[in-house]
């Protein structure tokens, strides 16, 4: 789950505004040479001389950027993640039925899940989070615990409103959610070589896993 204010960084931030003389431009130019290499070539195989030599530079520049490959991982993972998660977030708002909201959500989360950029990250950490100390549990509490308890919030509010069960825990119901959410073309997505499972596939998994959802914990206000 993708969602607003992740950072993945942690203690290896290397955020210009704490580094000075470092130039933004050009430290966003470095992180989109990362991010081409370590999503094509995986976390091994990349070089930190083999970014510089695609940039044009010496690792010793690159090196006063970033002080070492896992930092600079961390930057592309966290740069890639926030640039799906404030559209993402921006979907999750009562404007309508709440089955309508969980929909319009739904859709948006596994289109950005089953996007190449986020497909190949999560592949990516999937394989390294053994070689870099801390990376998988850092990662899936930056990302995906961080959705639970935005998605508990929301629920929270149509608890509130009367249009979720008064007796419900909104945070496992939120886990219950982006699960079912999860549960379906997503799983095969992620261990194949198919591409995204498309439109019509993403809504056909998304209307089951809201209709499942308002089922179990929907009130008849929320029908």
């Amino acid at each position: 789950m993708i969602l607003p204010s992740i950072m993945l960084m942690g203690e290896c931030s290397t955020d210009a505004a704490v580094l000075p003389g470092v130039s933004e431009e050009r430290r966003r130019a470095m992180l989109a040479v990362a991010r081409a290499l370590f999503l094509e070539q995986g976390y091994a195989r990349t070089s930190m001389s083999a970014v510089a030599a695609r940039i044009g530079g010496s690792k010793t520049t690159l090196w006063t950027y970033f002080p070492s490959k896992e930092a600079l991982f961390l930057a592309v993972a966290s740069d890639l993640i926030e640039e799906y998660a404030g559209h993402i977030a921006a979907q999750l708002v009562f404007d309508g039925p709440l089955d309508k909201c969980l929909q319009r959500f739904g859709r948006n989360l596994l289109t950005a899940l089953t996007s190449p950029p986020i497909t190949a990250l999560m592949r990516v950490v999937t394989a390294e989070a053994k070689a870099i100390p801390g990376l998988g549990i850092r990662f899936h509490e930056q990302g995906l615990a961080h959705g639970w308890q935005r998605m508990a919030s929301f629920l929270t509010e149509a608890q509130a409103r009367g249009l979720v069960r008064a007796d419900a825990d909104c945070f496992r119901a939120a886990q219950h959610l982006i699960g079912m959410f999860q549960s379906g073309s997503y799983q095969r997505h992620l261990m194949s070589d198919s591409g995204s499972p498309g439109a019509q596939t993403i809504e056909a998994d998304v209307d089951a896993a809201v209709d499942a959802f308002c089922r179990a914990y929907g009130t008849q206000a929320a029908a």
